[in-house]
This record gives C-alpha cells, structure tokens and sequence, in this order.
C-alpha cells in the first residue's frame, strides 16, 4: 500500500503580504465605523453562525492536452479526486453588520502511483459588509465578479458599494487587487423593470502591475498593460422565450519586453512591430465579445435554450494591433473539456495570447435541452460546436464540437450528488499530423453538502 505524502501547501505564503496589507487598507476605513456604531451600544444583538460546506469531485480525464518541462505539449491521461471542505464563521450585528470568513481545506489524490496526495489550505474569503435598505458596503477578500463572470471571476482582496439611485435604478462600483496587486475597477449602472428583467450597463478598467501576460511566456521578460471595457447586459422576456444578451468591447495597449532569437522564424514577424527600444514593442488592444441566451419551456419539465459566445481572434498577432478579447481570469461554463482541457493550450510559437481564449477567438454556438421533473431531479444534454473567430488558415476551419450531459439530484436543503459526462471531438484546425488526439473526454461524480 503506498504510503501517503500529504503537502500542507498554504496560501498565506503566496498571498499573506498583500492580503494583510490591501485588507488592512480596505478594512481600515469600515472597521472603525462599524466598531464606532457597535460599542456604544453594548445591547446590540450579535449572532454568531459558524457553518461550512463539503464538495466531493472524483475526476477521469482523458486526452487532456498538458506541457512537459520543455514547453512541448503532451497528452495526459488522469484519474484523481478533490475532497474540499469549506469551514466558514460569520458574525452578524443587528442583522445589518457582517463579518464573514471561509477557508478552503482541499485534498488532491491522484489513482497514479507516481504522483503524490496534496493537500491546500487557504483563504477563500475573509470581509464585512454593512447593510441597509438602501446600501450596501463591502470590504475585504471577496468575490469578484465582472461581464457575467466572462471577464473575471474569482476571490479576491477589493471592495464594493451598491445602492438603489430609485426604486428601478441600482448602482454598484467595485475595485479590487487581482493577480498579486494589479488594480481592477468596474461600475454597472442596472434598470429593473420587471421580475427577472432588467438592462445595465457596465464598464472595467485593468492594469497589469505584476507582469501576467509576461508570465505566460518564457520569451516575455516583463510587460505593461492597460485595458479598458465597455458593455451592457439585458434579460427579458421575448413572448414566451427568456432572452440574456451580453456584449463588451474592450480598449488598451499593451508594452512587452522579448527575448526571442532572430534564428526562431518569428523575425519576419517582428519587423512589423513598432520598435521603442531594443526588443520593445507597443501593442495596441482591441476586440469584442457577444454572449447570447435564448430559452423556452416546452412543458413542465422540459426546456430548450439556445447559446451561442463570440469572442473576436487575431490571426496575424505578430504586428502591432491585437485584436484578440482579453479574458483576465473567465468561469467559461460551457463545453468545459475544450475550455479547460483544450482551449488553454492552443497557442503555438509566434502566438501572443491571453488566460481565456486562444488569440484565433471562438464561436461557439449550441443548444441545451433541460429535464426537470421535480424539484429534486435535473438533467441537461447539450451540444457546442467551435469555431475560431480568425481562422489561422483557410483550411482550418472549426475547431470541433463537444457533447455534455450533467445529472443533478437533490435532496434535503443544501444537499445534492451529480454527474457529469464530456467529450470534445477536435476539427481541422488541429493538423492532421499534429499530437492532437482524436477525442477528449472527461467524467465527475461527487457531493456538495452545507451545513
């Protein structure tokens, strides 16, 4: 039996010094206020409620792309399981005062006697919040969000404030430090006009300090960056069909450092950058994404939806304009064997891309059918077919099509097993000759328990 190493791997080691420091920052302006409301009044009310969650996820992946210690992509074959709980304490004042905190205990162990069991303790979230009919204030590790979770998503050290200009209006504005201390600022003016339907407006604003595209890239040293996006989201119904539009486009510039050897075959290439100084070039950043929802109950049970995301490419990104989207940190849930299992590694040598998607962009169109019999029992099948937006050549066309099918059943409160089934069929864009395999597949089956 083989003897289990388990890793205590902390994120305090990673993310304490700014953490503490941005927290501090953020907390340094709210705790003082709400401390100044609190203990004058000794009486107020003050609920404690620690809790916690546990999510089980037992993964077998097949065919994932990967890299070895070279650079050169691999196939991967892999069988393993995470065990996560999530121990939370949140302390609540006069139901308006908040202070909540979650950590994330996380077990990897891998069915591959090479590899050893890990195990990860970090932070997931640690802020208050004050509340009112009218307001609210956020400060803290928290989760961010931006374009529907497209743009980013994650946990991360900022602060938000959202607040009702009429009984229709909402504003919120939020700045956070992502990646390690890279400024992330967003604002959406939302118009509700009836249950479920709504219109907003949203605009983003990036700076990359910590050098994240270079760290993409052995042959970036370092870069600067600044990105601004721009773009609205709208739900309604249109008759009987429930319509989610969402459209952003994006502006910037970005400044990179290289270190690449005439002799590479990119030099040809790089004679068409605009030159500052020895191996720097400026890039100027443009691009879009459309993102479309369209859905219908069938009957009772059974719903049809159709979807399609649109992110614009660059097919010649050797040359001074990228019009690849920039996604800074995207929760892509569609077709997820090709964003998690093939979408992150297409880029080839002379490719300047991004986390999200590849520099060609993507469309993808598909379709979802829903069943959902009771209120415990849900099931979706759905199938995506991919395109590059800027086709590399004329005879790479699409990049494949994926079939998923994801059965949920719950029972009790907060409390649910799933299964989950994906196999991602790759396209001509892929060389006949390349490493590429001829499918992609993935399988999870777990829990999720709260208590």
């Amino acid at each position: 039996m083989k003897i289990i190493n388990c890793k205590i791997q902390s994120a305090f080691s990673n993310r304490a010094l700014y953490l503490l420091i941005y927290v501090n920052k953020m907390l340094g302006l709210i705790i003082p206020v709400l401390l100044a409301l609190i203990i004058p009044y000794p009486s107020l009310a003050l609920d404690v409620k620690p809790g916690g969650e546990i999510f089980e996820d037992f993964r077998m992946e097949k065919n994932y792309r990967d890299t070895d210690e070279n650079g050169a992509v691999i196939k991967t074959d892999a069988i393993y399981n995470l065990l996560s709980l999530y121990p939370s304490l949140a302390l609540t004042f006069e139901n308006q005062i908040k202070m909540i905190s979650t950590a994330d205990i996380t077990w990897f162990s891998p069915f591959d006697d090479e590899e050893e069991n890990e195990a990860a303790l970090s932070i997931l979230d640690a802020y208050a919040l004050f509340q009112s009919e009218s307001m609210a204030i956020q400060a803290g590790l928290m989760p961010v969000e931006a374009g529907k979770g497209y743009l980013f998503s994650g946990n991360e050290p900022g602060v938000r404030l959202s607040g009702k200009i009429s009984s229709r209006n909402h504003l919120t504005i939020q700045a956070a430090a992502i990646y390690h201390q890279s400024p992330f600022i967003t604002a959406e003016l939302e118009y509700r006009f009836r249950f479920l339907e709504d219109i907003s407006l949203f605009g983003a604003w990036f700076i990359d300090k910590d050098d994240s595209v270079a760290a993409l890239f052995d042959a970036i040293d370092s870069n600067t960056c600044s990105i601004s996006y721009v773009g609205g989201r709208a739900n309604f119904f249109l008759g009987n069909v429930y319509v989610s539009l969402m459209a952003m486009t994006q502006m910037g510039d970005i400044s990179l450092e290289l270190d690449l050897p005439s002799q590479n075959g990119n030099q040809a290439g790089r004679q068409r950058w605009q030159t500052k100084t020895d191996n720097s070039y400026d890039i100027d950043l443009s691009g879009y994404l459309f993102d479309m929802d369209m859905g219908i109950n069938l009957t009772e049970s059974l719903s049809l939806t159709a979807f399609c995301l649109v992110a614009s490419g660059d097919g010649t990104p050797l040359d001074n304009h990228f019009e690849g989207f920039v996604l800074l940190m995207p929760d892509i849930r569609m077709a997820p064997v090709f964003f998690e299992g093939i979408g992150n590694q297409l880029s080839t040598t002379d490719s300047i891309h991004f986390t999200g998607v590849e520099r060609e962009g993507v469309i993808a169109p598909g379709i979802k059918l829903g069943f959902k019999p009771d209120d415990r029992f849900f099931t979706e099948l759905s199938f995506t077919y991919l395109y590059p937006e800027e086709k590399p050549s004329p005879s790479q066309d699409d990049f494949g099509w994926e079939a998923d099918i994801k059965m949920t059943l719950e029972w009790g409160q907060n409390r649910s097993i799933f299964a989950e089934a994906g196999m991602f069929v790759p396209g001509d864009y892929f060389p006949a000759d390349s490493s590429e395999p001829d499918r992609v597949s993935r399988i999870r089956m777990g829990f999720y328990l709260a208590f």
